[in-house]
């Protein structure tokens, strides 16, 4: 008898420890990813003002709008920007003149270097349109090719950016932008932790169960 409650035991004991490594490695394939790029990117949102200086005209053309996007920590990211320009300056050479105001996007392409702590430097270029009427009230459509170089810190979940570059090769402009980042991975791994957590609290509560249920005792061994 006292032979089989050992074996009872032992059995018990090795089911436990088979049901918690079976659990640890669902939560392992539950939240465990390859490396590609979409899971080291994340999704950003924010506001973007700047100015830009035109040679030759008067004044200076400011710029307010909304950007958007996906990015990694390093390696290649987009975004997508939406901007109005007071006074968008024109291109002769085109023969698209000055607008009043100016209305349009821009997709953005940049190449993220990881430096040291929250910040990140990367080159971009943004390639779009501003549309709006000149003084006579014809529509003038602005090609835009922004190349730059930009300068991003985070802080939690927000970050803020400075860019500057030139506009067609030929104005000057800068930016600045505020706005949420997430953090995809960090999200996962509070997941991960508060589902452990809660796995090993469970655990805990079956083992105290276990331990409070009454014993079997084999019956004395007859005397001779």
């Amino acid at each position: 008898m006292r032979h089989l409650l050992v074996v009872l035991s032992l059995c018990t004991a090795s089911t436990a420890l088979a049901e918690t490594r079976s659990a640890h490695a669902r939560l392992v394939s539950k939240y465990e990813e390859p490396k590609t790029w979409a899971n080291r990117s994340n999704f950003y949102f924010g506001a973007r003002g700047g100015i830009a200086i035109p040679a030759g005209a008067v004044g200076l053309a400011p710029s307010a709008g909304i950007e958007m996007g996906i990015a990694p920590d390093t390696g290649f990211g987009m975004g997508l920007n939406v901007i109005w320009m007071n006074q968008p300056p024109g291109a002769p050479v085109f023969g698209i003149q000055p607008a009043l105001w100016g209305l349009g996007a821009t997709a953005n392409f940049r190449y993220y270097f990881q430096t040291i702590g929250p910040l990140t430097l990367y080159p971009l270029m943004s390639v779009g349109f501003l549309a709006g009427p000149d003084l006579a009230g014809r529509n003038q459509v602005l090609p835009l090719f922004n190349p730059g170089f930009g300068a991003k810190v985070r802080a939690g979940s927000f970050y803020g950016a400075f860019e500057f570059g030139l506009s067609g090769f030929t104005i000057p402009f800068i930016g600045i932008s505020v706005g949420y980042e997430g953090d995809r991975r960090q999200d996962r791994a509070e997941a991960w932790a508060l589902e452990k957590e809660e796995l090993e609290r469970e655990q805990a509560e079956d083992l105290q169960q276990q331990q409070s249920q009454p014993q079997l005792t084999p019956p004395p061994a007859p005397q001779s």
